[in-house]
């Protein structure tokens, strides 16, 4: 199988192609150039090819060697990019990418996905992708792996055989349409996998509370399950009964030394009684001897 997409970052249109015709072989890539014409000769006769020559040798490849070319589509992928001659903002089918000291060009195809164009360049089919994951996210960056199946490798890999490729350095004004191609594509993506999830975090000891001896005790109250035998013995709450306790004593104390005050202001009074009376008695017999007095003056008279 092929591809041919446009040449990124280049100011002259351009078309590059790359052919994967074993698995186990680097790719075969060649450019073309949009600009200028090329003589073709077939069965004898001269043809010249113009603009979009691209399309036409994709057609000779398809026919004379039997091999698909895969090309972009923008209702497959596509991403916004400035253009290089123009500085202006154009439609693009790539993202710029790293494969681990590498730069290249990500290109997310109707049939997988390529890499490219330094070696190596790879292509990864959407059949061979166990799963994607997005990883390393940044304020301005991401990374993107990809995850073979097992028995699977990339195409054009040569001695690159491993599982698990990661393409990083993404500028993040990407993630919307990488996202949406892998979900378009029934991709497995694992980015928001349970076993992914950070751990949850523990509470800190200031929300458990200052004492632990209050926590044991409400714990132990939360516990607590009352009994409907009648032959339990009834709980109760011993230091509550102590206070009850205490203050029936002081308030029979408060109530002794209110009798006793009354008692002794009772006294006083019954003796304050029997002074005025015996003080009655004593003024009746100093007037009854003034009267025995008078009387006898007036007989010796």
């Amino acid at each position: 199988m092929g591809v041919c997409v446009p040449t990124p970052e280049k100011t002259a249109k351009s078309f590059t192609f790359a052919l994967f015709l074993n698995g186990d072989s680097d790719a075969i890539v060649f450019n073309v150039q949009d600009k200028g014409d090329i003589s073709v000769t077939q069965s004898g006769q001269a043809q010249t090819l113009g603009e979009n020559k691209h399309e036409y040798i994709c057609q000779l490849l398809k026919k004379h060697a039997s091999i698909q070319i895969t090309r972009p589509e923008k209702k497959c992928f596509a991403s916004s990019g400035v253009s290089p001659t123009t500085g202006k903002p154009e439609e693009r089918y790539h993202v710029n990418s790293y494969l681990k000291t590498k730069d290249g060009s990500l290109f997310f195809l109707p049939g997988g996905i390529l890499f490219g164009f330094k070696k190596p360049t790879l292509f990864f089919p959407l059949a061979s992708l166990a799963s994607t994951e997005i990883t390393n996210i940044t304020q301005r960056t991401f990374d993107l792996t990809l995850k073979l199946k097992d028995g699977c490798t990339a195409l054009g890999s040569g001695s690159y055989t491993e599982a698990t490729v990661q393409f990083s350095m993404i500028e993040q004004t990407e993630y919307t349409a990488i996202d949406a191609y892998i979900k378009k594509s029934n991709i497995n993506d694992t980015s928001m996998s349970e076993e992914k999830k950070a751990p949850e975090p523990k509470p800190k000891k200031s929300e458990q509370g200052d004492n632990p001896a209050e926590i044991d005790e409400e714990e132990q109250d939360e516990d607590f399950q009352p009994s409907d035998e009648d032959h339990d013995p009834l709980e109760y709450d011993t230091s509550a009964e102590s206070e009850d306790d205490q203050d029936a004593d002081n308030n029979d104390a408060s109530d002794m030394d209110e009798d006793s005050q009354h008692e002794d202001n009772e006294d006083e009074e019954d003796e304050e009684e029997e002074n005025d009376d015996e003080n009655e008695e004593d003024i009746k017999e100093e007037e009854r001897a003034d009267d025995d007095e008078v009387d006898l003056l007036e007989d010796s008279d």
